[in-house]
């Protein structure tokens, strides 16, 4: 024995109409004694339906125990991702400027808050609100608002898709986006469930919640600006 280490187990299977009890099968299936579990957590949750009458979860499993487990293809040792780029310039006025409200633009002026930063975001399009008429009007009557449509605008293109979540890469910047949307209003399953799905209306208000939050932090928002 040693000091608390952490395990990723992958691959546990169980009937999906079976009552779980993870501490259970997590000692079942590496042959340890559940006191030697210390914590349990679930990385990830997804459904084998390969079988339309067997229907199964399969569990990624972030293991906590005080014992040195003999690693193998489904038990491998688990460390949490970490940052890995490097602050390399320094910026000395509090308002930084940034072009767009689109995903990239928000979740730049995200990491700027939580810096001490107020930044004044710049964006060709509408605020959601407005956005979501002129593209009615679009749809309905076939006015074309060129700056602010489908793809432009606040959120992004994105804002108008149905939401897939698709990088589920354990990555220390892929679990942050996450976390955020959680903070905004999203369930906290995306962080477990296989394929993440929000729905057009969840983006909608998530994005609606950052931009509150944002001005709340002291930014200055500046619709219908476009940069030339």
């Amino acid at each position: 024995m040693s000091g608390n280490k952490k395990y990723l187990v992958r691959n546990l299977i169980v009937p999906i109409e079976q009552k779980i009890d993870l501490s259970q099968l997590i000692s079942k299936k590496l042959g340890i004694d559940k006191s030697n579990i210390l914590d349990l957590s679930i990385l990830k949750k997804s459904i084998d339906a390969r079988k339309r009458n067997n229907l199964k979860f399969n569990y990624s499993i972030i293991l906590s125990t005080s014992l040195t487990l003999k690693t193998s293809e489904n038990l491998i040792e688990y460390k949490k991702p970490e940052p890995y780029i490097a602050q390399v310039n320094e910026i000395s006025d509090k308002n930084p400027f940034i072009i767009g409200a689109g995903p990239a633009g928000l979740f730049a002026a995200l990491g700027f808050v939580e810096k001490g930063f107020a930044p004044y975001i710049f964006e060709q399009g509408e605020k959601m609100e407005d956005r979501v008429k002129s593209v009615k009007e679009f749809w309905e009557n076939s006015k074309l608002n060129t700056n602010s449509n489908v793809q432009f605008g606040e959120g992004g293109a994105g804002t108008f898709s149905d939401g897939k979540l698709t990088s589920r890469s354990q990555d220390f910047y892929t679990n942050k986006v996450f976390e955020y949307f959680i903070k905004f209003g999203a369930p906290k399953s995306i962080l477990t469930d296989a394929l993440p799905h929000l729905g057009t209306n969840m983006i909608r208000k998530i994005i609606v919640n950052i931009r509150k939050y944002l001005i709340l932090k002291g930014c200055n928002f500046f619709w219908n600006h476009k940069l030339e």
